[in-house]
């Protein structure tokens, strides 16, 4: 069984500074389980109830749970969506303080998918707030809000996918920098809209199936509708065949826009990656919505929206690049949660 013991001094962060969602863990004060004991770098630890919540899940997988018992009025706590079962059984009974919980690295949708455990957590009056990833506005509360899943730095980490070799988390950021770096400005784009995901097969597939097969293929079934939907809009231009990663993120650099339809999840590392590199990004309208604020971001309720004249109005009101480096960093966030402590 892994070691999810705490780290003192959660708020030091991991070596990358981009909006990660395994960055958005290293900033809080308890992490469950904990993949960065030292408090900065990166070391995974088994998904070993999947990625998915589901009925069957364990719920006796924290080896010490005893060592959370004094979590501490409006500590940032971090639990990972499968390891809530055992969270609210172990660790949740021991905890006498008010805190916010903060909840990720899952495809699962919440609260919905969670099924009693999200009533739980809402229900809780030890939990003074509810942060997770892909909420998708099934229970309506003042007491949930939703956080982006980020950019994918762990997966690469790990094994090699996506056409390209292991590579540290640190080093795909500073991959990525010099990449955008190296990128035309947007109005010096193509005026059109990049879709990197209709092809049949490529990297990576045979990884998600081993998780969660049924989803994985849902969710390219319903990409392949997406590109179906489009096909014949002058405006959408169609990456045919896989390219490695660093491939994909200079060819697709050359154009303004990038479409990013709801990932395994909600939302899909798409949309921050591509924020990252200096697109407007196209969106489904969704639950999501609120966390574009202040970003180069179009929740659109129909494709169909995707038209010549939407475009220039589009490219035109996002101009300004004022303040979206700053949100695209894990450390914004957490920012924005501890602000919001004081009202809770």
């Amino acid at each position: 069984m892994p070691d999810e013991s705490t780290s003192p001094d959660g708020r030091a962060g991991s070596d990358v500074r981009l909006l990660w969602n395994k960055g958005i863990a290293a900033l809080c004060d308890r992490r469950i389980p904990d993949e960065f004991p030292d408090g900065r770098t990166y070391s995974s630890v088994p998904l070993l109830a999947g990625a998915l919540s589901s009925p069957t899940l364990p719920d006796n997988l924290i080896s010490n749970p005893q060592s959370y018992g004094d979590i501490r009025d409006h500590e940032l706590v971090w639990v990972r969506i499968s390891w809530l079962k055992s969270f609210i059984k172990q660790v949740l009974p021991l905890v006498n303080s008010k805190f916010v919980l903060v909840t990720g690295d899952s495809d699962s949708c919440a609260p919905s998918e969670l099924r009693a455990q999200g009533r739980v957590l809402l229900d809780s009056p030890k939990i003074s707030h509810w942060y997770t990833q892909n909420y998708d506005g099934s229970i309506v509360s003042q007491k949930i809000s939703p956080i982006p899943i980020g950019i994918d730095f762990h997966m690469l980490s790990e094994k090699p996918i996506w056409g390209e070799s292991i590579c540290s988390p640190q080093q795909q950021e500073q991959l990525l920098q010099s990449i955008s770096a190296e990128l035309p400005p947007r109005r010096d784009r193509v005026l059109g809209v990049y879709v990197d995901f209709p092809w049949k097969q490529g990297f990576g597939l045979r990884h998600y199936r081993r998780f969660h097969p049924l989803v994985g293929a849902r969710s390219r079934e319903l990409r392949r509708a997406v590109a179906r939907k489009l096909q014949g809009n002058e405006n959408v231009f169609f990456q045919n065949d896989p390219l490695p990663r660093t491939e994909m993120w200079r060819t697709r650099g050359n154009y303004a826009f990038v479409l990013s339809p709801h990932g395994m999840g909600l939302d899909c590392h798409r949309t921050w990656e591509a924020l990252a590199l200096g697109h407007i990004v196209l969106v489904p309208s969704s639950s999501l919505d609120s966390l574009y604020a202040g970003l180069p971001v179009v929740p659109l309720n129909d494709w169909i929206e995707i038209s010549s004249s939407n475009l220039k109005k589009w490219l035109s009101q996002f101009q300004e690049n004022s303040g979206v480096h700053e949100k695209l960093t894990s450390s914004y966030w957490i920012a924005r949660m501890r602000a919001a402590r004081g009202g809770l």
